[in-house]
């Protein structure tokens, strides 16, 4: 796939979207953490706390090779009344990238139904990440 200027766009988003998220530091380089406890945050997505559950989100996406088993979850989560939570659980699925096929539908909706601005490029990036193929325009509906 040759770089073009969504894929740039895209990848800058991701960008100013990793540095804003809570809890980032720690782990290596590449921002995957190999101490984060994948099966405790994954519980806590469960909690009535929204704030609970958008730190787990926040940290959940350092555990990158072994957030696979997740994905059931955050799709769920998709359809959460706060948009931060659908916003940082889009994000988690964009780290999966062309492994979270099964997100595509939810994510493609959210892209034109998502009234909150930046959860919406998120879905959208998420979407480019997903099939970047078939990807979305930004800002489109």
């Amino acid at each position: 796939m040759k770089p073009n200027f969504r894929n740039i766009l895209s990848g800058l988003f991701s960008i100013l979207l990793f540095i804003s998220l809570p809890g980032c530091g720690g782990g290596d380089e590449s921002g995957i953490n190999p101490d984060v406890d994948v099966d405790a945050l994954t519980a806590q997505l469960d909690s009535t706390d929204e704030a609970v559950v958008i730190e787990a989100l926040g940290n959940l996406w350092q555990a990158e090779d072994r957030l696979l088993p997740t994905l059931p979850k955050l799709i769920e989560l998709l359809k959460h009344k706060n948009p931060e939570v659908r916003q940082l659980a889009s994000y988690n699925i964009y780290v999966l990238g062309e492994d979270a096929k099964a997100a595509i539908e939810p994510i493609k909706e959210l892209v034109k139904t998502e009234r909150d601005t930046n959860a919406r490029l998120q879905h959208a990036n998420t979407w480019n990440s997903i099939d970047p193929d078939n990807a979305t325009p930004l800002g489109q509906n």
